[in-house]
């Protein structure tokens, strides 16, 4: 290419100079070498000048004609003859059977050496090699002529050369003068560049053989990092399954709830205890159970078996939820397996919260079907019913006792009344209590409570109106001996009138 003033200029369409040529094949042969362990045998070894045939109780005498020709025998441009030994452990690797192997190696060389001695002349498998030679040379083109035979003394001298060697044209190794040197160089000389232009063929299928390599090192680096991510994904997947799960039985009230439990949150965030266990999963065992694959620590192996403990539904249910099993369950007509009654947990909702409670599967399949309001209605009747036919409606009986601390004014008013409608004006006291509590309203220092647990008030307030100790309040109360007096009667209203004066007012 050349500019406007004649000079001719350097681009990319002109031709490569030779420094940078030589400076792509050295960095060619740097690659190879870094890449030629991973490579297959047949590209490993390279092309020789050379090959040595020799009987194995000659080798220390072969040895030394292998190495004579690599110090001794100059090629041109100062190069050196490639001699090798036929059985070296480069030339192992090409084959593992010994006629396959000898078949590689000739088509490996431009010449190949017949190291003639009697041990040689006299073995059988060495004259069915030389023999093999020779056929190669006469078939194949490219071979002929290749078969030289060495002669370690003079013809006819100790051993007799077979007829296929001795009419060949060999090189007399015993003289090793300078006539014997000069014919040496100039037969390997004269082939050398047909050794050159092998190893450029083999240099070019070595290339495409690093890159199409590199490709598939790319391909299998980019599958097992898109394999991870995959594999991530579905762990994070699956431990959010198992966070909303856990969740959702804790929302149902089919595990303990822990004390951050929100009744009111459509989902639950578990603690970290939970999540951190549930993260720390293994993949291989999230499917499957909870017990550990490998032998675990005591401490670890007793976190197992609470959290397994934590997952049983039918073994953490509070006493009411029994009795409410107890009421739903018929082994011979229910829907489960061997008896087990067949309930939903469903979620009702009270003035008191919204509480977990079970129901048969058929209930709720009918409520399902329902508006919302109805539905709850329904749901609250349910319960009212279960309890008056399992549960006995009173503190003790249906709830765990709950330690409140009344004013003392009220308790002189209701002491002497009969246990029941004492029980019914404290139970009422405490409803007022909680009431105030949920709607805001300011509470007296006498409202605290001794108990750890709030007990399941739903519908109380309700039952209350209808049972046999509302008539407390008209002064017809029984308790289980006749009518109360109307003196008792009067106490209890007054202590009723009292108890909503109290909890309303402020600073008392």
């Amino acid at each position: 290419m050349k500019s406007p003033e004649g000079h001719f200029l350097s681009g990319p369409c002109s031709l490569p100079s030779r420094s940078s040529m030589i400076e792509s094949f050295e960095c060619l042969d740097a690659e190879i070498s870094v890449y030629r362990d991973q490579m297959p045998p047949d590209l490993k070894v390279g092309y020789i000048d050379v090959l040595i045939l020799y009987h194995e109780d000659n080798r220390r005498q072969a040895i030394e004609f292998r190495d004579h020709l690599r110090k001794d025998i100059n090629l041109p441009n100062g190069e050196k003859v490639r001699a090798l030994l036929y059985d070296e452990p480069e030339l192992e690797a090409l084959h593992t059977l010994k006629i396959g192997h000898l078949a590689t190696t000739v088509e490996r060389s431009t010449y190949v050496f017949m190291f003639l001695t009697k041990e040689f002349t006299s073995d059988k498998w060495m004259e069915f090699s030389s023999e093999s030679c020779l056929m190669e040379a006469i078939t194949n083109p490219e071979k002929m002529w290749c078969v030289v035979p060495v002669f370690t003394e003079r013809r006819g001298k100790s051993f007799r050369i077979p007829m296929g060697l001795n009419t060949l044209k060999g090189i007399s190794y015993y003289n090793n003068d300078k006539f014997y040197r000069a014919g040496l160089e100039r037969l390997i000389g004269d082939k050398v560049q047909n050794r050159k232009a092998a190893d450029e063929r083999l240099k070019i299928r070595q290339k495409q053989w690093i890159e199409k390599y590199k490709r598939d090192m790319a391909i299998q680096k980019e599958n097992l990092r898109r394999t991870a991510l995959i594999e991530e994904q579905n762990t994070q997947q699956l431990v959010d399954g198992l966070v909303y799960e856990t969740g959702r039985m804790l929302h149902n009230g089919a595990l303990p709830a822990p004390e951050t439990y929100d009744h009111h949150g459509p989902t639950y965030v578990p603690s970290s205890r939970t999540s951190s266990y549930v993260r720390n999963m293994p993949h291989s065992l999230s499917s499957g159970s909870l017990n550990p694959l490998k032998q675990q620590h005591p401490a670890v192996q007793t976190h197992f078996q609470q959290l397994n403990q934590q997952m049983r539904p039918w073994d953490n249910v509070n006493s009411e939820q029994q009795c409410l099993r107890r009421s739903t369950s018929t082994p011979s007509t229910c829907e489960g397996d061997m008896g087990t009654p067949s309930v939903v947990a469903v979620q009702l909702r009270t003035q008191y919260g919204t509480h977990s409670v079970e129901i048969p599967v058929r209930l709720a399949e009918e409520l399902k079907q329902l508006p919302a309001k109805e539905r709850e209605g329904r749901l609250n009747e349910y319960f009212r019913q279960t309890q008056e036919q399992t549960c006995q409606k009173s503190v003790s009986g249906t709830y765990d006792p709950t330690n409140v601390k009344i004013p003392s004014k009220i308790w002189e008013m209701i002491k002497d009344l009969p246990e029941a409608a004492r029980e019914e004006a404290i139970q009422y006291f405490y409803e007022e209590l909680n009431r105030n509590a949920n709607s805001g309203n300011v509470m007296t220092e006498n409202n605290s409570l001794t108990s750890q647990s709030m007990p399941q008030l739903s519908g109380v307030l309700d039952s209350f109106s209808h049972s046999s100790y509302g008539s407390h309040r008209n002064g017809n109360a029984e308790n289980g001996h006749g009518l109360v007096s109307s003196n008792a009667s009067q106490r209890y209203r007054s202590a009723e009138q009292y108890i909503q004066g109290t909890v309303y007012c402020q600073g008392v």
